[in-house]
């Protein structure tokens, strides 16, 4: 793997300037329904980027940018078979309990 540029980040063989110039999208998938997890949603929403905004359990107000799925933030398992049935690029969890 070669070495970052000045500037750019690595991700595994994924680079950050590499995310801004391709020309792909993602389905990513916020866990929690707090607050916290609103303000993510709310941002995460405005990026040109994003396919599909998944939101577990997510809320009323989070609804207004993601698709909320009835998925307790404690279930693990149900959250990965999800993440897996969905094909989500990327997952953000707000709260505590799930790491």
């Amino acid at each position: 793997m070669l070495p970052p540029l000045q500037g750019e980040v690595r991700w595994g063989w994924v680079t950050h300037s590499l995310l801004r110039r391709a020309n792909f999208t993602m389905n990513i998938l916020v866990i929690g329904g707090g607050g916290r997890e609103a303000a993510l949603v709310h941002k995460i929403s405005q990026s040109p980027k994003v396919t599909h905004l998944f939101c577990a359990p997510g809320n009323a107000g989070i609804s207004a940018h993601a698709i909320c799925v009835p998925i307790a933030v404690n279930q693990i398992s149900a959250l990965v078979q999800f993440a897996k049935e969905n094909q989500i690029d990327l997952t953000v969890v707000g709260p505590e309990i799930p790491l």
